[in-house]
């Protein structure tokens, strides 16, 4: 699955403005490489009823940053994952089935 998240963080507007300087670049958003990751502040994701989550261990980059000029920052990863589900096989095989994928931060509570 793709995990995507979406924030604004203010102290990212003076990075934005050090990339577009030295790369010469006049555009709204940069592209970052996933050497900014270790740099950039992101949240903190624990999946509630996850058994399982990682990242896929393929040959190209499995995570991508996006970063406007005004702080906000796109980011998108891949990760294969594996949740606990509660089964209701009443009319097997015709019974559907939905299962709610619930996430929350480690140390933030709302």
């Amino acid at each position: 699955m793709y995990f995507r998240q979406y924030w604004t963080d203010d102290r990212l507007v003076e990075l934005f403005e050090q990339i577009v300087e030295a790369t010469n670049q006049s555009s709204n958003s940069v592209t970052l490489g996933s050497d900014y990751l270790d740099l950039i502040w992101t949240p903190d994701i624990f999946w509630l009823d996850a058994i399982d989550v990682t990242k896929p261990g393929v040959v190209s980059e499995s995570q991508s940053m996006t970063l406007d000029q005004n702080g906000s920052l796109f980011f998108s990863t891949r990760l294969l994952a594996e949740f606990r589900c509660e089964m209701k096989l009443k009319y097997f095989p015709f019974d559907i089935q939905q299962c709610t994928v619930c996430f929350e931060s480690c140390q933030f509570q709302f």
